[in-house]
């Protein structure tokens, strides 16, 4: 992991979007209907199978769905709605709307609507019980069943967070144990439609009706006309209706939202089971209800705090560290609104309690496996923190693989005095032209006035390759006014691209002033991995000329086993490489018998080795001795500290280029200088590869304390 913090914001939920998205969208737009179209009830028959219902009806949104559902019901003034009010206020709302009232009932340790306190609350004025299915996790729907049978009442599921999860080895929305169910499509649910909600039944009757109620109360369908039709135009309007209607531009997003909703699952119970693995021996968090993991949609991660006096605490650090957690929920009686019309603080001591621990995770799709490491170790650096213990992290689940390295050079170089072997072998990093980025950086971006004359130089003195991405901020705009033409540039493309790869690869060729470039990489490959399809595209523009070489930027050797295994055929790989991270020294050989060129980076470790051990944090205190050693021995041989760790990855007979950046001229003459010491450092090698580290805390920058 090449970054020390997160290129962007990780938020706790986000949309996925991809390429068959966009397409039905743009396929929709082209059609005669864009609403009450054949999209829409594609997408209703499409979903209500998914769940195994008999009917589904979309609407505009979750808090429609719940609406309209209260109005089949016939909720009205003098009824009352059971709920739980650890829920988004809209389960609370739907009883107002129909002038009828909420009735709060506490909930379970986990989170749920306790099934005892429905019970008491139950009067002859109760007419519809709302359980919520909070984070994906369903009630105990069989005795809610069973009491609503007993007393005449009505069940409306809440199961806006829980999309794809079971219970009793049915499917919360095929109403087994309801009347009605209701689901959200906003965008940090399952799946989206932008806005959008649907409800599920198995009732005919409330199938018709809320058909009806969303469309203004009227019906088309001649079977329920109450009059004599006057032609083939005729409707009626039966009802006092709303417009809650779904258009078919919304299903159609829905509909391919729908086709993924399983993969979506799957990467959610995944990321779940990494956070229940991290935190499984942290006494001061405890994580809901493991041990019905199967049952669980997971569309909120949240955890409980044993101290909930450092909540916000908590939340802050994160924040700075660019992870934004939530907090789900305010009790709804706590709010103003409800303050006001008479609930008070001390309803549900239960949910009061849980309010004040929880915090939400991140958790979405495309959450990939090293920002979630980023969050879990900045939480457990937290915490370790606050009881005064080294930090300890959790492990990535990297291969641990060892072999001996050999430096004997092969048939690429196989003179060892002849040192122009090894011209062009440097490749320009543009990080620091567009970022302020690396541990020893006190500069931040270089000047634009430094970028040209770091360009120019760079290739007089035999550098041939550039290397960005669309994540350095403005470095593609700037290699594009100040890059000389002949430099062949190496771009790569991140999770933000992924919308639309071929208009942000557009994109890139158009800040770089380019028809075309040398390679392009999957910056992320836990991008490639949700989404193998986009391999096509990049495939594609390869055989149209607008690259020559295609490939992945990797963090760990798992992924770079998984593209092996699967016999991916990719042109072009790039790597850390370090004195301290040699984890991919054992893969050399085999790629290059391939024919795939090999790209190194991170040599420097963001500039961990020119720092004094002495001002180090403590999280470094396990390596201070090693680069202590590694400067000592630079200044008995009389070798610059930079060109030493740089001259480890050049002298690798396997390795093709090596990726520098510099934060000034003068740093990169110093590092093009580098062969001036090679029959010095040639003697050291069997030495600096004893230095190898074999701890992700410090090989991997992501885990690292901020500045």
């Amino acid at each position: 992991m090449k970054d020390k913090q997160p290129r962007s914001v990780i938020p706790y939920g986000k949309q996925f979007i991809d390429h068959d998205d966009l397409t039905n969208i743009q396929e929709a737009l082209q059609e005669v209907f864009l609403t009450t179209g054949p999209r829409l009830r594609l997408f209703e028959e499409q979903f209500a199978s998914k769940v195994g219902a008999k009917y589904a009806v979309a609407v505009s949104s979750g808090t429609a769905a719940l609406h309209l559902s209260c109005l089949a019901a016939g909720l009205g003034k003098g009824d009352e709605l059971i709920t739980s009010p650890l829920t988004f206020a809209a389960s609370a709302n739907c009883a107002l709307y129909c002038n009828a009232k909420p009735v709060f009932v506490d909930v379970t340790k986990d989170g749920l609507i306790d099934v005892d306190a429905i019970k008491t609350a139950i009067n002859p004025n109760t007419k519809i019980i709302v359980p919520v299915h909070y984070m994906g996790l369903p009630c105990d729907m069989k005795k809610i069943q069973h009491l609503a049978s007993f007393h005449n009442l009505t069940i409306i599921e809440d199961a806006c967070h829980a999309l794809g999860a079971t219970y009793n080895d049915t499917t919360i929305g095929d109403c087994t144990y309801s009347d009605m169910t209701v689901f959200s499509f906003h965008p940090v649910k399952h799946i989206t439609t932008g806005e959008g909600g649907i409800i599920t039944t198995n009732s005919k009757k409330w199938y018709d009706v809320l058909c009806m109620l969303r469309h203004h109360g009227m019906t088309k369908d001649a079977d329920l006309y109450e009059f004599e039709a006057h032609g083939p135009w005729y409707h009626e309007m039966q009802k006092m209706g709303f417009n809650y209607r779904l258009s078919d531009i919304h299903a159609a997003l829905g509909t391919t939202q729908l086709q993924k909703l399983d993969q979506f699952l799957s990467r959610r119970h995944e990321i779940a089971k990494r956070y229940h693995d991290a935190f499984e021996n942290r006494d001061e968090i405890k994580c809901i209800a493991k041990e019905r993991v199967k049952e669980n949609a997971f569309h909120l991660f949240v955890i409980l705090l044993e101290n909930n006096k450092i909540r916000k605490e908590l939340y802050l650090f994160l924040r700075e560290h660019k992870i934004y957690c939530q907090v789900h929920y305010i009790p709804v009686y706590w709010h103003p609104y409800y303050q006001r019309v008479g609930f008070a603080k001390g309803l549900c001591p239960t949910v009061e309690n849980f309010y004040e621990r929880c915090l939400s995770l991140p958790m979405y799709y495309s959450l990939s496996s090293e920002d979630q490491d980023f969050v879990i170790a900045k939480i457990i650096e937290f915490f370790d923190a606050k009881r005064g213990t080294p930090v300890k992290i959790v492990e990535s689940n990297h291969i641990k693989k060892t072999e001996t390295i050999s430096f004997k050079h092969n048939n690429r170089n196989n003179n060892n005095n002849d040192t122009t072997k090894f011209d062009g072998k440097i490749a320009l990093g543009t990080v620091q032209f567009g970022i302020d980025y690396g541990i020893n950086n006190t500069r931040g971006k270089v000047p634009e006035e430094e970028v040209a004359k770091i360009l120019s130089h760079a290739h007089e003195n035999g550098v041939t390759i550039l290397d960005t991405a669309s994540a350095y901020g403005n470095s593609e705009t700037l290699l594009g006014k100040h890059a000389s033409s002949s430099l062949k540039i190496v771009t790569k493309l991140g999770k933000e691209d992924i919308i639309s790869l071929d208009y942000a690869f557009d994109s890139s060729l158009a800040r770089l002033q380019r028809q075309s470039v040398y390679a392009c990489l999957f910056h992320h490959f836990d991008t490639f991995l949700a989404q193998p399809s986009f391999w096509e595209t990049f495939l594609q523009w390869k055989q149209e000329g607008k690259v020559q070489k295609i490939g992945f930027s990797l963090y760990s050797p798992d992924e770079l086993d998984y593209l092996l295994d699967n016999n991916v055929p990719f042109d072009i790989v790039q790597v850390p490489f370090s004195i301290f991270d040699q984890r991919f020294a054992p893969y050399f050989s085999l790629l290059q018998e391939r024919g795939i060129e090999i790209h190194v980076r991170s040599v420097f470790l963001q500039g961990l080795f020119f720092k004094s051990p002495t001002t180090l944090p403590p999280f470094f205190d396990s390596v201070s001795d090693k680069i202590k050693a590694i400067q000592t021995l630079a200044r008995e041989k009389n070798v610059p500290l930079a060109t030493l760790c740089l001259s480890f990855a050049l002298l690798h007979p396997s390795i093709d280029n090596v990726v520098i950046g510099v934060d000034s001229l003068s740093n990169l003459q110093q590092n093009l200088d580098w062969t001036s010491h090679l029959e010095t450092i040639r003697t050291m090698q069997e030495t600096l590869r004893s230095f190898a580290c074999h701890n992700d805390q410090i090989i991997l920058p992501t885990y690292w304390p901020p500045k």
